[in-house]
């Protein structure tokens, strides 16, 4: 999902620790990775091994790029790098707001130059980085000042900020998750009054109607987001209203509704790992059958609702009455 994390901190502070216990490296990109990528050790001050620093032009380049790219499929992404200027933050900030990514900083900079030292003298020799470098990127963090643009955060779990978008359903009388919309947008006339029951699109909504509207301003309506939700809804109040996906809790159970479908559950508060463009577009090609794994593989009290089999022409609702976990599907 589109979440975008710039850690900051000099050498030792503590960055990659943190990374490695909470298990994230692998929606990481790090920029002393790349730069062994495109040059091998060197020779140190000290006799030693050493990254190489002086291809950090084509390093960046590619950084931008390799971010750019997650970016672009919904992938929540984290840039491990001392960021130490205001200009190193900033060069995100375009591909964020093009990707509509919500970017937080996790900072390290009041960890004790003392202890840093300490801790980049424990270093494997490949990873120490001379002590008048970590004297130079201290003092510039000091003076370091946090863009309006991002949110700076505690250094805590990922996950307190981009927690599953989860609904409680136990205060409606019923759950209708309602097909695409498109080429059928009258079948809307055909839903009863929902004021105590909870609807969510799951995506592709076609001509805005005014009933589709007036839908639009009540609180218990969700819009997921579809294939062309954004081009269909550009510039209108429903744009501001769509989410990738909805897990709501009904009857004991939850039931994830998305415009592409999943093979299986995220583990509860792990949505967050999953890519926009899976959630949207669905796992695997339009011939796997998605709900077949999501059924084989899906923890105990798992179901799921999505759209990725419309039918052409047909408005598709799935109903689950109070206490149900099957949901009645029914055709408008």
């Amino acid at each position: 999902m589109r979440y975008l994390f710039l850690l900051q901190g000099i050498p030792g502070s503590g960055k990659s620790t943190y990374l490695e216990q909470a298990g994230l490296a692998p929606w990481t990109v790090c920029p002393d990775s790349v730069r062994l990528l495109f040059r091998g050790p060197e020779m140190g001050r000290r006799g030693l091994p050493s990254i190489a620093i002086s291809s950090d032009d084509i390093v960046w380049r590619t950084v931008l790029t390799m971010v750019g790219e997650r970016l672009a499929f919904g992938d929540l992404t984290i840039v491990d790098a001392t960021h130490t200027r205001v200009r190193e933050v900033e060069q995100y900030v375009a591909m964020a707001q093009r990707h509509r990514y919500q970017t937080f900083l996790l900072s390290w900079r009041d960890v004790p130059l003392e202890e840093c030292v300490r801790r980049n003298e424990a270093r494997p020799p490949l990873r120490y980085v001379p002590e008048h470098v970590l004297h130079d990127m201290h003092a510039r963090l000091a003076e370091f000042v946090t863009p309006s643009w991002i949110t700076e955060i505690p250094r805590a779990d990922v996950f307190t900020v981009c927690p599953d978008p989860m609904i409680d359903g136990g205060k409606y009388r019923a759950l209708h998750v309602i097909g695409d919309l498109a080429g059928c947008e009258g079948a809307l006339a055909a839903l009863e009054d929902v004021d105590d029951e909870l609807c969510v699109f799951t995506g592709d909504y076609g001509q805005i109607t005014p009933r589709l509207n007036e839908l639009a301003s009540r609180p218990n309506v969700i819009f997921c987001e579809g294939r062309r939700s954004r081009m269909e809804l550009a510039g209108t109040p429903l744009e501001s209203k769509l989410t990738e996906a909805v897990i709501v809790r009904w009857a004991g159970a939850r039931i994830l509704v998305s415009h592409g479908g999943l093979s299986s559950m995220p583990a509860p508060e792990r949505l967050a790992l999953v890519p926009s463009r899976q959630l949207i577009h669905g796992v695997g090609p339009r011939s796997f059958d998605v709900d077949a794994a999501f059924a084989a593989q899906a923890p105990p009290g798992s179901a799921q609702v999505h759209a990725r089999h419309r039918e052409p022409g047909k408005l598709r609702v799935v109903t689950f009455g109070q206490g149900e976990i099957s949901g009645k599907i029914r055709d408008l």
